[in-house]
């Protein structure tokens, strides 16, 4: 956890700062998005077969 933070840091320092937010908020939509699509997922009743 703290090679992976530390390995952030370090691209985020190597990027531009503005394509770098661009980056984050780009990534944080995808994740929001597919969080939203499994609780959609997970919040159906599993079918019986």
């Amino acid at each position: 956890m703290h090679l992976r933070h530390h390995e952030w840091e370090h691209v985020v320092k190597a990027k531009a700062k503005r394509s770098t937010a661009i980056s984050v908020l780009r990534w944080t939509l995808l994740r929001h998005e597919e969080m939203h699509w499994l609780n959609q997922y997970w919040a159906q009743p599993i079918p019986k077969s």
